[in-house]
Parts: structure tokens; sequence; C-alpha cells
């Protein structure tokens, strides 16, 4: 192929691999079709300059680096992130060649496709848009910038391991002697698939582990939160109750009736007064629920709070299943 149409189909293969890989990662990149042309044109052209130069472990971390810094800039997502992405996209580019090779092989008699020519490139790139299309229309995600998950650098390591991995075996076993034409057989095609999806689901597993039990958590919490609201209202509600009826008392010359009446609402208050320095409603509402529960079983519970708590070094559900664990160990007999 001669050099216009090297780099437009360069151009168009990175474009669906940055796509492919940001759609996983559960990024949007509206409003940014012609910034990610144009990195997939100066992608294209890296890949035209570095490809015969440089030994295969070089050339494809110059490449996933050239391609990832400017889609981490223009898309505004940690290098990381980015580096992922680029890496899954480089990934399903290669299995979509996998089986687009394979199915011209067995169909190689009937359509006597040349080697090197424009047809051989149409299989993967249909595959490639089909991956697209269902990756958009089903909503699949492999990893999600926007969860909170557990000790996200680790894992976010570990997938970028198994990915570039995944890119190493591909180019080794199918591109060792730049020829993937005739490497393809209908045992590696197998094979070499059923292993990438395999480790894209260890992938998925490795980033969600846990995230159910967060997700659980806060759950929990918004119930917990909902309690509260309920709880204030209805407090605020009734204190109106008691004015009036303070007022009343009081016109009526009832003095002393008024003392025990107010001594009673504000023992009522301090249900709630002592929690009010918390910063997180979550957290006073997680307290709260304590505190009643325990009412109920005859047990008081008094909070001396001097910090809003506002600064303490751990995420809010990790926080309340602290001060849970706390409550419920100092309540037990």
């Amino acid at each position: 192929m001669d050099l216009p149409t090297q780099l437009i189909g360069g151009m168009l293969e990175t474009f669906l691999i940055i796509t492919i890989g940001i759609s996983l990662l559960n990024v949007s990149y509206k409003n940014k079709f012609f910034s990610l042309l144009l990195i997939s044109l100066y992608g294209s052209i890296v890949l035209y300059l570095v490809k015969s130069s440089f030994p295969p472990l070089l050339y494809l971390s110059i490449m996933v680096l050239a391609i990832s810094l400017p889609v981490s800039l223009f898309l505004n997502l940690r290098i990381l992130l980015s580096i992922i992405g680029v890496l899954l996209g480089a990934v399903c580019l290669l299995v979509s060649e996998v089986i687009g090779f394979a199915m011209l092989r067995v169909a190689e008699p009937v359509l006597n496709v040349k080697e090197g020519s424009l047809g051989t490139a149409l299989p993967h790139f249909c595959i490639l848009l089909f991956m697209l299309f269902l990756i958009r229309k089903k909503r699949v995600v492999l990893i999600s910038p926007k969860k909170q998950v557990k000790d996200l650098d680790i894992k976010l390591y570990m997938i970028l391991i198994l990915s570039f991995s995944l890119l190493l075996l591909y180019y080794f076993i199918i591109y060792k002697n730049q020829k993937v034409e005739g490497f393809i057989n209908l045992f590696w095609s197998i094979a070499l698939v059923s292993l990438t999806f395999f480790t894209l689901i260890i992938m998925r597993r490795i980033f969600y582990k846990n995230l159910r039990n967060a997700e659980n958590s806060l759950e929990e919490q918004y119930e917990e939160v909902g309690k509260y609201i309920h709880f204030i209202k209805k407090h605020n509600h009734d204190q109106g109750h008691h004015l009036i009826a303070i007022q009343q008392m009081l016109n009526k010359g009832q003095y002393e009736e008024t003392k025990h009446y107010l001594s009673d609402v504000m023992k009522d208050s301090a249900l709630i007064s002592d929690i009010l320095p918390i910063h997180s409603i979550a957290l006073s509402a997680l307290l709260l629920s304590y505190k009643d529960k325990a009412l109920k079983e005859d047990i008081r519970i008094h909070y001396k709070i001097s910090d809003s708590l506002r600064d303490f070094p751990c995420k809010l559900f990790e926080t309340n299943k602290i001060f849970g664990n706390l409550i419920m160990n100092a309540v037990k007999p």
C-alpha cells in the first residue's frame, strides 16, 4: 500500500482504538470528535515512523505513550487511565484482526483477496466498528473512574500489567514475522480470543471487587440520612407545637407548669443537640439512629463531641463502619 493509504488506514485504526478504549472506561468523548481524529492522525504518523525502527517492546511502549498523552490532555483524564484505555483498545484491535484474518483464510478460495490490499483490512475494520457499536449500545464498562473503589491505584496498575501482557502476547505470537496472515489458524484464533475475554473478565473482577459491599454500605447510609431528615422535620414540627403550648401557659400565668414543660422539651431536644457538631449528615444520621435504637432497649447513649470530623482521614462509608462497630461493641452486654 502507498503512504497516503497507510496513513489513512492507521488513522482509522487509531481512532477506533481510542474510542473503544475510553468507552470501556465509561469516559464520554462527546464534542471531542475532531480532537480524537487529530490525535489519530498524529498516532498514524508515529506508527509509520517507529514501526520498523525499534524492537517490539520499545515500539509498543512508544506507541501507547504517544497516543495516551494527548488523549489524557484532551479528555482531562488521568494518564494511568488513558494508558489503560489505549491498551484495551489495542487489544480489541488485535482480537478483530485475529478473527478477521481467520475469516479471510476460510473464504480465501472464494474471494481471492490479494495480500496487503485494502480487502485484507476490511473484515477487522467491520469487526472493530461492531465492537464499538455493542460497547456503546449495551454500555459495556470494564473500568469506571467515576466509581469509588478501595485501593484504586493498585487495581489500576494490576489492570495495566494485564493489558500490556495481552498486547505483548499477541505481538510475539501473531506478529513475530511481521506477517499476521501466515500465523492465523483456527486453534490460535479460538485460543487467543478466549484468553483475551477471560483476561478482560479478570480485569473487571479486579476493579469491581468489594464495590458491591461499598454500594450496599452507601445504600444503608442513604437510608439513615432519610431517617435523619424525617426525624429533624418531625422535631421541628413538634417544636412549633411546644412553643404555642408554652406561650399559652405563660399567658395563663402557669409558671411552674411551664418550667416543668420546658425541662421535658429540653430533654427531648438533647436527643439531637449532642450530634449537631458533626460535619457529615450521614454520620450524624448513623449516631442518631444507634442512639434511638439503644433507647428502645432502655440503653441511654450520650455523645460528647468536640470535633466536627471534617478532616477525618477516611472515606465516609469507612468512617460510618468504624463508628458503627464502636457503638455496637459499647452497647452489647
